[in-house]
Order: structure tokens, then sequence, then C-alpha cells
């Protein structure tokens, strides 16, 4: 019983690690496309994608964090 919990938990955490990880590569092509990011779509939240989401942030008058919150997804997502 406790082998198929920890199964299911790990399974749960690789899942959001591939769904993290394709949030990331798409708002880098996203970043690319609009001038903001200059690196490879490679899905790694590095430090070039961070300093990408800064300019995009700045740009759009949003709270500068360099994370992919709700907002900034949004903003990125609707230009």
């Amino acid at each position: 019983m406790k082998g198929k919990i920890a199964t299911v938990i790990l399974m749960i955490g690789l899942a959001q690690l591939t769904r993290a990880d394709t949030t990331v590569q798409e708002a880098q092509q996203a970043l690319k496309e609009q001038g903001y990011y200059f690196g490879q779509i490679n899905g790694e939240k590095d430090a070039d994608t961070i300093a990408a989401i800064r300019r995009f942030q700045i740009r759009s008058g949003l709270p500068i964090t360099g994370e992919l919150d709700e907002q900034t997804l949004r903003t990125l997502h609707s230009g």
C-alpha cells in the first residue's frame, strides 16, 4: 500500500515537472516572437529566460518578479 502511494505521488510530481517544462517552453517561444528572448527554446528556466520574463514584465507594466505567474502568462499570450 505504501509503495502504491509513493508511486502515485512520484507520478504526480513528474507530471507537474513535464507541465512546467512545457509552460516554460511555450513562454520562451512567445517571448522570442515578441523580441524579449534570444536563447534556445529548451523549456529550462535559466538566467536568460528569467531576464526575458523580467524585460517583458517591465515593458508590460507588470510586477517585476521574473516568474511566470498567472498574470504574466495571460499578458504574454494575449500579445
